[in-house]
């Protein structure tokens, strides 16, 4: 599994590198406007166990862009895991610098980078208590925290912004960290807002 997963992520960095190329080349004087935003997303998300199966989870993610021409700067973190009330949770986040290209139009942004990240996690488990005369119902339980050593990562991010306006945009936000801890991927409604020059059509 964690060989596929490297696979379909190396695939995904030499597309994003392709059509990052094909972007650079289509810049025009036009567009070297700069723009700057932070957005806020949520979504589904997975992680991968690395014993051949993957989890379902749900994240949320903080970011921020600079775009001057086709050249985008950002910075993001975000944080996603399974909950759960009776037995505990796990999350794992990253925090990442990125940098890489962006096509700008009047109506919409798209871009791709790419950056070293820093991933942390931790895992709270429930643990369940045994009295000497037993149960009645239910055994009590008390919640312990597990942290995580911090370990870098590849932090892969694009975005698809609509602009109705000057100072406010929505979008997809699509991220993921490839990293020999518990690397993650996942897909996010986003609002942002910031300062959008018109751009070109």
């Amino acid at each position: 599994m964690r060989g596929a997963i490297a696979t379909s992520c190396i695939e995904l960095v030499l597309v994003a590198t392709v059509v990052g190329a094909f972007l650079v080349g289509r810049a025009e004087a036009g567009e070297r406007q700069a723009s700057v935003w932070i957005g806020a997303g949520f979504g589904p998300s997975w992680h991968s166990h690395g014993q051949g199966d993957d989890s379902q989870d749900f994240d949320y993610d903080v970011h921020l862009s600079f775009q001057r021409g086709p050249l985008l700067l950002g910075a993001r973190t975000t944080q996603n895991g399974d909950f759960s009330l009776l037995d505990g949770q796990e999350a794992y986040s990253d925090v990442a610098l990125l940098m890489g290209v962006a096509r700008v139009s009047r109506s919409y942004i798209l871009s791709f980078e790419a950056g070293p990240a820093v991933v942390s996690g931790y895992e709270i488990r429930a643990i369940h208590l045994q009295p000497p005369g037993g149960c009645v119902l239910l055994c009590p339980s008390v919640m312990k925290r597990y942290g995580k050593e911090p370990v870098g990562g590849l932090a892969l991010e694009s975005q698809l912004l609509f602009k109705p306006g000057r100072a406010v945009g929505i979008g997809v936000y699509a991220f993921g960290d490839i990293n020999h801890e518990r690397s993650f991927w996942g897909i996010n409604f986003c609002i942002v807002g910031g300062y959008f020059p018109s751009g070109r059509r």
